[in-house]
């Protein structure tokens, strides 16, 4: 073990290491916010709710007529923060990030993902396990019995769900390139 070092998986792309990194425009939404996703110290986070689905399945009816909106992005973004400040009222490390097609709340700062096995599975750190399964719509401790235990609410926050499998991300960061095209 004394010769022993540590090495990423040659089985993942090089660019799963890679924090991503974010345009001016995409910058420009996500300034001002007191909870920014860009303002975190870590390399990785968990989402725990991802507002989305400007998308729509091609072929499907009336796809044609189907065009993302500035009211609904607007939307994803308030309810996102909504959901970030009932966090932080919690006591939560909580964030959100807005970029073209979706808002994302996420929970926790973290330097590593976690490490690999021997056999040549990974394992997330405990820490962000906990998150993982803490905070997913379907933790059955956190759900909510309704009418006397037929149905139950999902794990939510201000009324609002968590998504059925947080998965952590690499916290994206504005890129030095980004700053100096925006003042053009």
């Amino acid at each position: 073990m004394g010769n022993a070092f540590l090495t990423r998986n040659p089985l993942l792309p090089e660019d799963f290491f890679q924090q991503p990194e974010v345009d001016s425009f995409v910058q420009e939404l996500n300034e001002g916010m007191d909870y920014s996703l860009l303002k975190s110290d870590g390399k990785f986070t968990v989402v725990v709710r991802t507002f989305g689905a400007c998308g729509t399945i091609e072929g499907a009816k009336n796809s044609d007529k189907f065009k993302p909106s500035a009211e609904r992005m607007d939307q994803f973004a308030l309810q996102a923060g909504k959901m970030v400040r009932a966090l932080r009222k919690q006591g939560h490390e909580a964030y959100q990030y807005h970029d073209r097609d979706r808002s994302i709340v996420t929970i926790g700062s973290f330097d590593s993902l976690g490490r690999e096995l021997p056999d040549g599975r990974f394992e997330y750190a405990p820490e962000i396990r906990r998150v993982m399964v803490e905070f997913s719509a379907l933790n059955a401790p956190n759900s909510r019995s309704l009418n006397g235990g037929a149905a139950y609410m999902a794990n939510h926050v201000a009324m609002i769900p968590f998504d059925v499998q947080p998965a952590p991300i690499a916290i994206p960061k504005a890129s030095k390139r980004s700053l100096y095209s925006a003042l053009r």
